[in-house]
């Protein structure tokens, strides 16, 4: 699965998704990109999912023509070790996504 993260989790965190193509935002130069332009970057791209903690996103842009998966994560703070924690639920939800390309947004909790 092609994997996005956003530019507020650490770009260490893609380590921990090994067995997936995982890009951060800082990685194609995206830092910075409005939420509007970077959804547009995402479909133009291909990701099949998107891994943010901004959980006003999907209020704030229209996400109805999107056919990509958006994995919200429900966390306290934004250090590493803290998103660690995440993993294993990151793990089963990834693995029960279908790769094909379709709108979903997943709110996971600790």
């Amino acid at each position: 699965m092609k994997i996005l993260l956003d530019e507020n989790i650490d770009v260490n965190f893609k380590e921990e998704l090994a067995g997936h193509e995982v890009q951060t935002v800082k990685d194609n130069r995206w830092a910075g990109t409005e939420n509007g332009d970077l959804l547009k970057l995402i479909l133009e791209n291909e990701f099949n999912a998107f891994i943010t903690l901004d959980s006003h996103l999907i209020y704030q842009q229209n996400v109805s023509n999107l056919n990509f998966h958006i994995l919200i994560l429900k966390a306290k703070d934004s250090r590493l070790a803290h998103l660690k924690l995440f993993i294993p639920k990151i793990r089963l939800v990834l693995d029960r996504l279908s790769a094909e390309r379709k709108f979903e947004v997943i709110e996971i909790f600790l």
